[in-house]
């Protein structure tokens, strides 16, 4: 009952995760574990008759630090610097869930924005957690430089791509030229923009399965965001209706149509275009705006099911083509055509 209350306690007031709590308990006990095995040790050794001042003076010797091969090891600093970082990363998860989801979202309505904020703070709490760390073991500037110096090496010799992408990310979250929720086509692929991460953007597609993009791919090629100034869309339905139907006629039909069915905007107007005469049809699209691009399947469907209704109807026949299948006998004398 009382593990219970903890968790509670904590996901409540510090707004943490279940799996966060359970991670902190596990690298806690992690650490802790070995503090009590060195501990009983040393109470067994002295009760085996070791002498305590002995004891006591080596072990301080062991954890406050050692030198082997001209470098100084401290086992107390490490650990402090392990501490560090995880509590460092715990309090930047902590603002972070707080810039989506806690009070601080009231700094700005747009969650939009507040994710750019919460995908930068998580970024900057990761390097201020290692740097944090770094600092508790003991490290300098100059250590820090090294290791530096070797990530560069190591990005330069095969993490190209994620560099890239990681860059990517940041010109994304900050420029802003997809947001979360846009109804984008990337390459091939449409939907909505459901999470833009610091390496790859997740778009959710119609049939409700999630594509994860790079976000190289997304900064290096054409981009179709269809919502970006706004969320007014419009909707075309071409028909092909026979050569001998009256154009006026088919016309009018199809705005009368069109301006019956619901969020269909009655500004811009729905207009209709001839556009083709060709092989026996007359060739007719009908165009609407909606104020909500949702609203776009719905509105063509219903427009192609009045489409149906109506030419019936006013007797106006839809253009179906004619296809003529020719059977060409090429047996001669002496063989079987089967």
């Amino acid at each position: 009952f009382h593990h219970v209350a903890t968790r509670t306690f904590w996901r409540n007031r510090l707004n943490l995760s279940d799996r966060l709590i359970r991670q902190t308990e596990f690298w806690i006990g992690l650490l802790l574990t070995p503090i009590l095995l060195i501990v009983c040790g040393l109470i067994l050794m002295a009760v085996w008759g070791a002498s305590v001042d002995v004891l006591l003076q080596n072990t301080k010797k062991f954890l406050t630090g050692f030198d082997i091969g001209g470098m100084h090891i401290s086992i107390v600093s490490i650990i402090l610097g392990i501490v560090t970082f995880f509590i460092c990363l715990a309090l930047s998860r902590v603002f972070k869930a707080s810039l989506l989801t806690g009070r601080l979202q009231y700094i700005s309505p747009d969650a939009n924005i507040r994710s750019s904020l919460a995908a930068g703070a998580g970024f900057f709490g990761i390097v201020l957690s290692v740097l944090f760390s770094i600092a508790v073991m003991g490290g300098s500037l100059q250590g820090i430089a090294l290791i530096a110096g070797g990530l560069s090496i190591g990005a330069g010799l095969g993490l190209q791509n994620v560099i890239n992408n990681f860059v990517s990310g940041l010109i994304l979250l900050f420029e802003r030229p997809i947001k979360i929720g846009d109804i984008v086509n990337i390459n091939g692929y449409e939907g909505t923009i459901r999470q833009i991460n610091m390496r790859s953007t997740q778009v959710e597609l119609w049939n409700r399965s999630n594509v994860i993009i790079p976000n190289a791919d997304i900064l290096s090629q054409s981009v179709v965001n269809m919502t970006y100034k706004n969320r007014m869309a419009r909707a075309d339905i071409t028909i092909d209706v026979d050569w001998d139907s009256n154009p006026a006629v088919v016309e009018q039909l199809l705005l009368d149509i069109t301006r019956s069915v619901d969020n269909v905007a009655a500004f811009p107007e729905p207009f209709v275009i001839f556009s083709d005469i060709a092989e026996g049809r007359l060739r007719f699209q009908v165009s609407c705006y909606t104020a909500d691009i949702s609203n776009r399947i719905g509105i063509s469907n219903k427009i192609r099911a009045g489409i149906l209704t109506r030419f019936k109807e006013a007797g106006i026949s839809l253009f179906v083509p004619q296809r003529v299948i020719s059977v060409q006998n090429n047996s001669t004398d002496g063989e079987k055509s089967l």
